[in-house]
């Protein structure tokens, strides 16, 4: 309707400039001619000058000209504006068809999954839904922006425009509130199918290589004693870091269950409300019982995993003691060979004066305190090596 509109209106304009244009060339035809014509006065019944009649009707055509161009932009706002609210009413309405299927898809697969597959899967399909939804943001934004252009130019109807605005700013809200809830049920289900398989990974790792038996110090025995104190030192600190890793990953799998269990049955203790994204009683009851399952096998190997890690670091431990006493015991036999026999056999003639005498108490001293320190430090392995003897696991003897 505006293009019509336009174009009758070019048409009229036009054909008004060429009405002026004919009348002026008229005009000048008549006064450069000898022939005087009058005409009747269409106001009086006297006589005028043609050319002063011709000048009369193009003032009059002028006139007419302003007041419909007047009119003329009027009517053109007129319809702009209509047809402003139409178009912004159709986007609404495809704007809410979009919605509307938003809807859909998040109702299409209320379940988030049994299994880590299935959660994978579920959150490829929250992710798709983001995807779509992204252009249906973009014409939600355009509207509310339109909309508000629209009463700025002070449009005749501001009420059915902010209809349309906060129609589609209202069912675009709840769709996001709706996905957001959908969001948290699937990411829980993910984090919690995941973590689960990693820690029973971890801690199917740990029983295949926790194996009842394994000496680590009969394993590494063609190594130098430095190289063995070393390579135990390691396992030692690895083997407390398995410790924690199976702590931590059982405590992420307990709170990933919660949260799951939490999203996926809302109460109004914890705030939550039925929504789109939330299954139904029946697979509410089959999900939380699959969860409770699967963290009672967990927390089953994870308490077979603790007690084998405590007999491997036992052993572990012992195995260092055990290379502690065997150092101690090469560095006392080194000071036997290398000063106390070297010091029993130069030290066997009786000294000639007084001054080497008392040099030979003052090393006597000395070698007497040494020996004691290594007595003592002998004695003191050899019964924690005694003890490493009673202790050692039946599996390990």
């Amino acid at each position: 309707m505006l293009s019509s509109f336009q174009e009758q209106l070019k048409a009229i304009d036009t054909l008004s400039l060429r009405t002026f244009c004919k009348g002026e060339e008229l005009i000048d035809l008549l006064r450069h001619s000898d022939v005087e014509l009058r005409v009747r006065n269409p106001s009086t019944p006297e006589t005028i000058d043609a050319h002063h009649h011709i000048q009369n009707l193009l003032e009059f055509l002028h006139s007419q000209r302003s007041s419909f161009l007047e009119f003329a932009e009027t009517r053109r706002r007129k319809l702009e504006h209509r047809l402003a609210l139409k178009q912004l009413e159709a986007d609404t309405k495809q704007a809410i068809g979009c919605i509307r299927n938003g809807e859909n898809m998040l109702l299409s697969n209320i379940i988030p999954g049994y299994s880590l597959a299935e959660a994978k899967d579920s959150l490829v399909e929250y992710e798709q839904f983001k995807t779509a939804m992204e252009k249906t943001s973009q014409r939600v934004a355009s509207i509310r922006s339109r909309a508000d252009e629209l009463v700025k130019e002070d449009h005749p109807k501001p009420e059915q425009v902010m209809k349309c605005s906060d129609l589609v700013y209202t069912r675009w809200q709840q769709l996001m509130r709706k996905a957001k809830e959908k969001q948290q049920v699937v990411m829980a289900s993910y984090n919690f199918f995941k973590t689960s398989e990693q820690v029973s990974s971890l801690l199917q790792k740990v029983l295949k290589d926790y194996k009842i038996g394994d000496d680590p110090c009969s394993q590494y025995a063609e190594l130098e004693l430095r190289d063995r104190c070393s390579v135990i030192a390691s396992l030692l600190e690895n083997h407390a870091r398995e410790r924690e890793d199976i702590a931590k990953g059982h405590e992420a799998v307990y709170g990933f269950a919660d949260a799951f269990l939490k999203n996926v049955s809302p109460t109004a203790e914890n705030g939550g409300t039925v929504t789109a994204g939330t299954p139904n009683d029946a697979n509410k009851e089959k999900m939380e019982q699959q969860v409770k399952e699967i963290s009672e096998l967990i927390r089953g190997q994870k308490k077979f995993a603790l007690d084998l890690w405590g007999v491997k670091n036992t052993v572990l431990g012992q195995c260092k003691e055990f290379l502690d006493f065997e150092t101690n015991a090469k560095q006392a036999l080194e000071w036997i060979h290398d000063q106390g026999e070297f010091y029993l056999s130069s030290n066997a003639t009786i000294p000639e004066s007084e001054d080497e005498a008392k040099q030979r108490y003052e090393e006597h001293l000395k070698f007497t305190e040494m020996s004691e320190v290594h007595e003592v430090t002998t004695v003191t392995f050899y019964f924690v090596f005694l003890r490493l003897l009673v202790s050692v696991p039946l599996n390990y003897k």
